[in-house]
């Protein structure tokens, strides 16, 4: 888990379930504390049921939302425990449903559906004609009835306790006009309860709309005529409305599902309404929690609250281009995805102009970023609205509170309020106004933008690229697979390259990337394309640009390496050593390569190398580098942190980016061993790094944690996550086996089947034990986290290795393996259970003569079934063929002959708009993986030695999008399929 420390005081936290409360039990008083410690310490908080994600204001200290008595066990297990300004201990009763209408009253915040309190000087906010307070229902409903034209009121679902949830929509002629006639945009509040301020904010949103609907100067004329602007005042509101009732509810974060059914609220009900959405929901305990105790409580399945399923029908009806999902207190503009840090979708190449950069924000004063940059969540809206329903969606956290009391947050006689301070924003108008103003801005940009979100106006004058290319300085084979990020308006792309020295512009078409195993699909206005770049050598230069649409991309140049010989693994030699770490002053080359390649190659498994340190510390991206192999072997050698030349803290860039390369590899299917005695320490202590770029280009972070940025930027440090570690390569957390080199040569390592082998370690002065990720997440809930074992320490269950279906991670490395058949064993085997088979290459001779024979069979013709119009899906069809070839090499491609629609599947004159792509796949062959279908060969299936019947598996897929038009009839298209070989 990645923290990042906001820099305000007060956090979330939970509730400690209480036993069953009868009708006139009591219950503790919610108040703000801030908890100080180390990280461990702090880090288990969240174990407790607290939720201290958004509470880490700077290092060894958080924010959390407790009870008093909660307060006091956790400073009896010696934590440092502070209120924030007077504590409140006077308990109630427990509220009942119907909920009490609230006694004591504020200038500003109003309940959604009770009666207010009158205001404590001087009303403002939702008002009456006559000044008056009054609920947010009744205001947005005496609006809507004054502006019959503009407002259609539309109840969308009710409440867990029966409270209307109500929608506003505000546009010309709204009633008349069809819901979702128009390009929309939607401002919705209060989805966590005791964050009034979103509620205000979302309110005078819909005043601002309708008070300037005639006003040209404004721009709404505009935007009314053009765009539907939906508001919801309240996403939660039983919650909402329990938080006015009595001060120790002020903080309550949750709706009022009653988890026990006793009849009453209390500690350990409520579900997080923003945990319970159904895009990964109950993905991991990280971003939600399976406790009802915990203010995360993600509830027993996705969507059983009404707020939540009814919003997500509401959205999926109306389909509005953008949303903003407004929350306190973080001052952040948050954009998905948010369930995996540093995950970003096709479309972020216009929602990231629209947020803006630290330098010049969207709302001014707040920190855009992806939504997993503050921490990850899942069964969260925004995520849940742009996977599953191509909404662009954002989540804006607002001002926390600060000053002195006032209005309704006095302390004296106040039943309700306390000083404001994080969530308890101060019942002031000015300064909820203020924060209004700031925001108005951007709530315009979306609005103008709905009907050209592809293209969106931006108060920052920012504006989205029609293609973003994915740059590489080396390529490591042929074909080179090259990929752009591009504006769909834009039609067919063509990816074009030049070789240094020659005149000669290729081209070739690409096929849109549809996203690995986890994460990577294609987005609303943008998606990502991929072609293939060949007929270079190695040591070329070559030049790469894509075209659409009449416009051409910037160009990037790779080169060809001369180290890549085609061979099926890797080694990714990461031993820093032109760094400073671990080492005092930087070495002249790798000293453990060697042992790497030769324990390989006694294994009968030829490698290539990437060496980090020789390629320019330039790290081995996922197109140019990794995905020419099967499998990588990442060793760190006796690496501790990755730090550039003359770096003194934190950790390089170039680490966390070749993490994520690795990440990104895996997703779409690479295999990876990583290995060495503090494999990886840059994630585990999850130092900081300068997002801008590595020392000395920009300046090292002051310190090792993201808190303070590096002097001189106005950017903050990010830290490291080690969310890697525990959801892909298999090990929940590390602690120390042993400490000093003595200790570790007196452990014998034992391999836990398949692994055979029992081993000593010589020259290793710290071993780590591992616990694999499905002793804390078990396989019967999160299949997807699946771990074990692969090597303990003898006489223990202590795991020194730990294994994923497609990862190793080994707590050693090959060079403290003294003896060579013994390393040669131990690679074979994990390089086996990745699923590369060892293999030798030779040449021999044998007595007789085989004519040269090329044998190529089809099965019958491949058959995708009926296409559905009206849906965004894949389609997949297959056959066989059989391969016979006596040749030296040899390969399978595919050809469409036709000079119509070359790769499109046709309906007489009418063709798909994206072409099919087909795939070749044998026990005896190389495949190149989905290849786009053109009028130029492309090759499927490459030999390198001679078949006989060897059964090929034909796969072919065509992708529809949900806005493609479709012609009645049958589609097909007749493909040559070549074997050909250059050694007859």
């Amino acid at each position: 888990m990645r923290r990042v420390y906001l820099g305000a005081i007060g956090a979330l936290a939970s509730l400690a379930l209480a036993a069953p409360a009868g009708a006139q039990e009591r219950v503790e008083p919610l108040n703000q504390y801030i908890v100080k410690g180390t990280d461990a310490e702090l880090g288990s908080l969240a174990k407790r049921g607290f939720d201290v994600t958004e509470g880490a204001d700077a290092p060894g200290r958080t924010g959390i939302v407790a009870t008093p008595s909660e307060a006091e066990d956790l400073r009896d297990d010696g934590f440092d425990v502070t209120a924030v300004g007077k504590e409140n201990r006077a308990s109630v009763a427990a509220a009942a449903i119907p909920l009490a209408d609230p006694t004591w009253g504020y200038d500003v915040f109003r309940p959604y559906a009770l009666k207010p309190a009158p205001c404590q000087t001087t009303c403002s906010g939702a008002v009456d004609a006559n000044g008056n307070p009054v609920n947010l229902m009744t205001y947005y409903d005496q609006l809507a009835a004054a502006n019959p034209a503009l407002v259609k009121r539309e109840v969308y679902g009710q409440s867990l306790n029966g409270v209307d949830l109500v929608a506003y929509k505000v546009t010309r002629n709204a009633a008349t006009t069809a819901d979702g006639a128009k390009p929309g945009v939607l401002f919705n509040a209060a989805q966590h309860a005791r964050e009034w301020i979103s509620a205000e904010v979302v309110r005078r949103g819909y005043e601002y709309f309708l008070a300037h609907a005639n006003d040209e100067a404004s721009g709404i004329p505009a935007i009314l005529e053009a765009t539907e602007v939906w508001f919801v005042p309240v996403v939660n509101p039983d919650g909402y409305d329990y938080t006015f009732t009595t001060r120790a509810a002020r903080l309550w974060r949750k709706n009022l599902r009653d988890n026990n059914n006793n009849g009453t609220i209390q500690s350990g009900d409520g579900i997080d309404t923003n945990r319970n959405f159904s895009e990964k929901w109950r993905y991991d305990n990280e971003g939600a929690s399976d406790s009802q105790s915990s203010e995360t409580y993600r509830g027993p399945s996705p969507e059983s609250e009404p707020e939540v399923s009814s919003f997500h029908a509401l959205v999926h009806r109306i389909k509005p281009e953008f949303f903003i999902d407004y929350h306190s207190y973080a001052k952040l503009v948050l954009y998905p995805v948010g369930w995996q840090v540093e995950t970003y979708g096709a479309d972020n190449a216009l929602m990231v102009p629209l947020a803006g950069d630290d330098q010049h924000p969207a709302v001014q004063g707040y920190d855009p970023d992806v939504g997993g940059e503050l921490y990850t969540t899942n069964g969260e809206i925004t995520d849940t609205m742009y996977l599953q329903e191509g909404v662009l969606g954002y989540t804006v956290e607002l001002d926390g509170g600060s000053g002195s009391p006032v209005g309704g947050t006095t302390t004296a006689g106040n039943s309700v309020g306390s000083n404001p301070s994080g969530f308890v924003f101060q019942d002031r108008e000015s300064d909820v106004q203020d924060v209004f103003a700031r925001n108005l801005p951007f709530m315009l940009d979306l609005a103008q933008s709905a009907p050209t979100p592809d293209q969106p106006t931006s108060h920052l004058g920012a504006t989205a690229p029609d293609f973003t290319p994915s740059a590489f300085p080396i390529a490591y084979g042929s074909p080179q697979t090259v990929e752009v990020d591009v504006r769909r308006a834009l039609g067919d792309v063509t990816v074009n390259w030049q070789i240094e020295g020659s005149s000669t512009v290729h081209q070739a078409s690409t096929a849109e990337f549809e996203g690995g195993a986890r994460y990577g699909g294609p987005g609303r206005y943008y998606h990502r394309v991929r072609g293939d770049v060949v007929g270079f050598a190695a040591g070329d230069k070559v030049k790469v640009w894509f075209t659409a649409g009449g416009k051409t991309s910037d160009s990037f140049t790779f080169t060809a390496s001369p180290n890549a010989h085609n061979n099926r693994v890797l080694v990714l030699s990461a031993e820093d050593y032109t760094g400073l770490s671990p080492n005092a002053s930087p070495f002249a080359g790798p000293q453990f390569l060697n042992t790497y390649t030769s324990a390989l190659a006694d294994a009968g498994i030829p490698a290539d190398v990437y060496d980090v340190d020789a390629n320019g510390r330039n790290h081995a991206d996922l197109l140019g580098v990794l995905k020419h192999y099967q499998a990588v072997v990442w060793y760190t050698g006796l690496d501790d942190y990755v730090r550039d030349p003359g770096q003194t803290v934190g950790v390089s860039k170039m680490f966390d980016d070749q993490m994520n390369a690795i990440r990104d590899y895996v997703n779409e299917g690479g295999k990876v061993l990583a290995l060495g005695q503090r494999a990886l320490q840059s994630a585990w202590s999850e130092y900081a790094y300068n997002p801008l770029g590595r020392y000395p280009d920009k300046p090292q972070c002051r310190s090792n944690t993201s808190s303070t940025g590096p002097v001189g930027q106005l950017e903050n440090c990010v830290n490291v996550s080690n969310d890697f570690l525990q959801y892909w390569m298999g090990a929940y957390s590390r602690a120390n086996q042993a400490t000093n080199e003595a200790a570790v040569s007196a452990l014998t390592i034992a391999g836990q089947a398949p692994f055979t082998s029992s081993f000593k370690l010589t020259g290793q002065a710290y071993l780590p034990r591992f616990t694999p990720t499905s002793n804390s997440l078990p396989v019967a809930n999160f299949p997807q986290f699946a771990s074990r074992p692969t090597h303990v320490v003898s006489g223990s269950s202590n795991a020194v290795g730990v294994a994923t279906a497609d990862t190793l991670l080994w707590g050693f490395g090959l060079e403290n393996i003294a003896d060579a058949a013994t390393r040669a064993t131990v690679i074979r085997e994990g390089l086996g259970y990745l699923g590369v088979d060892p293999y030798t290459q030779t040449t021999g001779s044998a007595a007789g003569t085989v004519p040269a024979t090329l044998s190529l069979t089809l099965g019958a013709p491949a058959t995708f079934g009926s296409f559905q119009p009206g849906a965004s899906r894949t389609y997949t069809a297959s056959t066989t063929a059989n391969v016979i070839s006596t040749a030296g090499d040899a390969a399978l491609s595919i050809t469409d002959p036709s000079t119509t629609s070359p790769g499109r599947l046709v309906n007489g004159t009418f063709a798909l708009r994206l072409g099919v792509q087909a795939q070749a796949t044998s026990p005896a062959g190389t495949s190149a993986g989905f290849a786009s279908v053109s009028g130029s060969p492309r090759t499927l299936l490459t030999y390198g030695g001679p078949v006989a019947n060897d059964s090929v598996a034909l796969a072919f897929r065509q992708s529809i999008g949900d806005t493609d038009p479709l012609r009645t009839g049958t589609y097909g298209k007749t493909l040559t399929f070549t074997l050909s070989t250059t050694t007859p």
